[in-house]
């Protein structure tokens, strides 16, 4: 911007409605240098523009530098402030000389600024070591010890230790907290990442107040000591968690503890402890009490295999889920995954219109992320057009249809304002492929995307419902092109 700009800013910014201009105290020689102006110019830089901007004027540096220092990916960057750090062996990174006795200042200019951590074993970034961590916990100065850092988050898809690296930066400050492992393995490499969560939990239960507002855990395996010190963290955290995330084995006591969360409006839960919490058909009054403890949840998700990953349960499975969960009136998005048959009728789809009136996504699926997908899908595709008009809210709709015969196709629901179909998961159909593609192009709202997931099942069914997909992109494209011919059809 040039100066003779920036002034005739600045004069007009100094007049009152006259035109007159107003003697302003202190007032900025350029809007470029007010703070929250600089703050919405840098939240649009990334990578080296952020760096060329800290590098502008004094009054933009600090800015610069807290967006810059915000989001960090690794802790290589933040720990090489204290000293160099490497590879060492071809193993993790890690400290080349002893850092007790360090000049920590750079540390405590730059570790101020980190905002949010979010880690991840890819296997062409090496982390740090547990050595170094035990070396920077060891020698890190008192008054530096407490973190600012609101947000933490690990994905492991291999046997690393990711959590016990973050622990050193869980503090009062901490609004999340996201600990996902994703793999399965031999049980001794289990241990090692399994006792790193257990320790990422216990120093987010043992902090003095509540404080998180988010908790996310995720693991395929579990034992006693870990859903203790998730009773104990749900406890400490009581008055602030609103966004509940457990996919891993719970028992009984964890279960209970969710009931007991007066701010929860977000949760979601998969797989049950059969162990703990008996067969899927007996989780039914479980749930039915969750309802109650819990009424203004606006989003659910559950995940319910099927009892020791054998045969679906009873055909009455999935209505008995849904029926538990009417009483969530407040419902937004609304998400069941269970190894039981999917069978929806008109009656089922009204009542659940009606209950859930401003639910915008729902997602019932008849497989868990823990289960092999079956052909369990039953309800069919002619039920589609009273999801469109008893919902008024719904914007995305994942259910797996089947096509065994069609009505005649209907006009669209005019209110509906569907955008996303997916029907992942449908069998092959019964019809031809073209009245299928005839019928949702005359059901659904014109700017409805049909789609299915990338990783869905059967090759047969897929290869025919991308063709379906195509031809109502064919059939949508033609009327538009002759909108006379499509009010006359």
């Amino acid at each position: 911007m040039s100066r003779g700009l920036a002034n005739d800013l600045q004069v007009q910014a100094n007049s009152n409605h006259e035109g007159v201009l107003v003697e302003i105290p202190g007032s900025l020689s350029s809007p470029v240098q007010i703070p929250e102006l600089i703050e919405e110019i840098l939240s649009h830089l990334v990578g080296p523009n952020i760096l060329s901007a800290v590098r502008v004027c004094k009054t933009w540096s600090d800015p610069a530098l807290n967006q810059l220092w915000r989001n960090l990916s690794s802790l290589v960057p933040l720990l090489s402030l204290i000293g160099p750090i490497q590879c060492q062996n071809g193993e993790d990174m890690d400290f080349i000389h002893d850092i007790h006795g360090a000049d920590w200042s750079r540390y405590a200019f730059y570790a101020r600024r980190v905002r949010n951590i979010t880690l991840a074993d890819f296997p062409y970034q090496k982390p740090v070591s547990v050595h170094a961590v035990q070396k920077f916990v060891e020698y890190i100065p008192s008054h530096l010890a407490t973190s600012l850092v609101t947000s933490i988050t690990t994905f492991s898809v291999s046997p690393t230790p990711l959590p016990l690296q973050v622990v050193p930066f869980i503090s009062q400050s901490l609004r999340k907290l996201k600990l996902k492992f994703s793999f399965h393995t031999e049980p001794s490499l289990d241990s090692t990442v399994f006792q790193s969560m257990l320790a990422a939990v216990r120093a987010a239960a043992t902090l003095p107040n509540s404080s998180l507002e988010e908790l996310d855990l995720s693991s395929h395996t579990t034992d006693t000591d870990l859903c203790v010190v998730i009773t104990n963290c749900l406890a400490k955290h009581r008055s602030t968690i609103s966004k509940l995330s457990l996919y891993l084995l719970m028992d009984h006591q964890v279960w209970s503890s969710i009931y007991n969360l007066p701010f929860l409006r977000e949760v979601a839960v998969s797989p049950f402890k059969s162990s703990e919490l008996g067969e899927s058909a007996s989780i039914i009054p479980m749930i039915q009490e969750l309802v109650k403890a819990q009424p203004l949840l606006e989003r659910f998700c559950v995940s319910l295999p099927a009892s020791g990953f054998g045969p679906p349960e009873g055909p009455d499975l999935y209505g008995s889920i849904i029926r538990q969960l009417l009483g969530l009136h407040n419902l937004r998005s609304v998400a069941v995954y269970a190894s039981a048959f999917l069978l929806l009728s008109e009656n089922d789809i009204r009542e659940m219109g009606v209950s859930w009136p401003h639910v915008r996504a729902v997602r019932l699926q008849p497989h868990t992320a823990w289960s092999t997908p079956g052909q369990l899908a039953e309800t069919d595709l002619s039920t589609l057009p009273s999801f469109l008009r008893h919902f008024p809210c719904l914007e995305e709709l994942d259910l797996p249809f089947r096509c065994d015969s069609l009505p005649p196709a209907e006009q669209p629901v005019l209110k509906s304002v569907l955008r996303v179909l997916e029907v992942s998961g449908s069998p092959v159909p019964r019809v031809d492929v073209e009245q299928v593609a005839a019928y949702l192009a005359s059901v659904l709202p014109p700017t409805t995307h049909v789609k299915i997931s990338a990783f869905m099942i059967g090759g047969d069914a897929r290869a025919i419902w991308h063709e379906i997909i195509r031809r109502v992109k064919v059939i949508r494209d033609e009327r538009s092109q002759n909108p006379t011919n499509a009010l006359q059809t």
